[in-house]
């Protein structure tokens, strides 16, 4: 039998943690936050030199919009398609996630360019899907469905119901678990989700939303219907019921899109209302260019609740919020003595933004040892479980070593770092404290 040494047992483990404080800067995290929209055509040969700038810009995401509406009436040429996949190829190299939208149409004339024949629109579908599926891991989301104005799923003549399932079946099929497929409007998600089994499957669904009328008017610009009446499944529903299922479906799918300035809206709606309503929405992304009038009126604002953001403009404070925001609320220690020794660590961790993250995200406690190795051990929780407005208590256990503890977070699909929101001098990780092992 092993004796372990008398020494040993007494040896004492204490934590000398560090304060931890919540920060109110703006945070490099993927999958989230203000985009800029750039706009390609597909016949036209793509340069990158005149993008260049973009990869400085702080965006962690960008809205790349491909008009292929120069093949409404044939193939997609292997040009244009070579063509989009330098965009995507540059974006990707760029370390940009991408929202992704492919329509005949940028200008608000669909009906002039889409294509005469359904057949056409499906067809161009699987032209596509093979950049799609090559690009999918760095896809965020693929918004929309081809058709409508500007590609938004309105004022089309392919948008029937068995139109709306066909299209997006095509399309879901080359996302792949890596990205998200959005359609404009609650109706439509419902359209294509109408087997009553599916109804409300919103934990594996891989279809959001996007809107693109957000505050333009007390319907979002027909994204919700103008009665007080809930219809039936497959009908627009009243602010309330929509607002209702959208916090229930993005709480698994992105939603986002484009704020718009509406006077009406403007009078009634404080600071406070219009987070509220992001908040509802589970907003993870928004366009930081898309409507000027209102993101300069949130400019002006002053978010007057209490805590690190008072005093902070609206604008900022939404910009920080849209997504998700983690915050290290408490890091406590316990020791365990006896012939195996270890430090069991349990971490609060508070989601402060207005949605989750959407894509699995581990998270590390890591010790710097005298010696200068690395210990380190896996939270027993992920972030991607942690709902907005939600704090979890994640735990692990590590053999004790005297040295300084940091905790980091990271995406599990390609390593790209989760920043916590907490004041630190180091971006990617967060210094909890000194071990010492006596």
């Amino acid at each position: 039998m092993k004796i372990v040494p008398h020494s040993f047992m007494k040896k004492k483990c204490k934590f000398h943690n560090e304060t931890l404080v919540e920060s109110v800067e703006e945070l490099p995290n993927p999958a989230r936050g203000w985009y800029r929209i750039y706009t390609f055509c597909a016949e036209e040969q793509f340069n990158c030199e005149e993008y260049i700038d973009c990869k400085y810009n702080g965006d962690m995401l960008v809205l790349v919009f491909i008009d292929i509406g120069a093949y409404r009436d044939g193939k997609i040429t292997e040009q244009a398609l070579c063509n989009i996949d330098a965009i995507l190829k540059f974006f990707t190299g760029i370390k940009k996630d991408i929202i992704l939208r492919i329509a005949y149409d940028h200008k608000g004339v669909a009906q002039e360019r889409e294509p005469f024949f359904f057949s056409y629109v499906t067809d161009h579908i699987m032209q596509l899907s093979g950049l799609i599926i090559k690009y999918a891991p760095h896809i965020y989301v693929y918004q929309g469905i081809l058709v409508g104005n500007w590609g938004e799923m309105h004022t089309s003549k392919f948008l029937s119901n068995l139109k709306i399932r066909r299209l997006s079946s095509l399309l879901c099929r080359c996302i792949g678990m890596d990205s998200f497929l959005a359609v404009r409007k609650p109706v439509h998600w419902r359209i294509i989700n109408f087997d009553e089994e599916k109804r409300e499957d919103f934990e594996r669904t891989r279809i959001g939303l996007f809107d693109d009328a957000i505050f333009g008017s007390n319907t979002h610009l027909g994204t919700f219907a103008e009665s007080d009446k809930k219809g039936s499944w497959a009908e627009s529903w009243p602010i309330e019921s929509e607002l209702e299922f959208e916090k229930k479906l993005c709480s698994y799918a992105p939603n986002g899109g484009e704020a718009i300035y509406d006077e009406k809206q403007v009078q009634k709606m404080s600071l406070n209302d219009m987070v509220d309503r992001l908040k509802i929405m589970n907003i993870s992304y928004l366009n930081r260019a898309y409507d000027e009038r209102l993101i300069n009126i949130w400019k002006d604002m002053v978010w007057e609740g209490a805590g690190v953001w008072s005093g902070v403009t609206g604008y900022d404070y939404i910009g920080r919020h849209i997504g998700y925001r983690f915050c290290i609320r408490s890091a406590v220690m316990k020791y365990v003595k006896g012939k195996s020794p270890v430090c069991t660590w349990k971490i609060a961790i508070e989601n402060t933004g207005f949605a989750k993250c959407y894509h699995k995200a581990y998270i590390w406690i890591e010790c710097i040892g005298e010696d200068k190795k690395i210990y380190r051990n896996r939270l027993n929780i992920t972030l991607d479980a942690i709902l907005p407005g939600e704090t979890v208590t994640g735990s692990c256990s590590m053999t004790p070593v005297s040295g300084d503890v940091y905790i980091r977070a990271e995406r599990q699909k390609d390593k790209a770092a989760i920043c916590f929101a907490n004041v630190t001098k180091q971006k990617q990780r967060i210094f909890l404290g000194k071990l010492s092992l006596q």
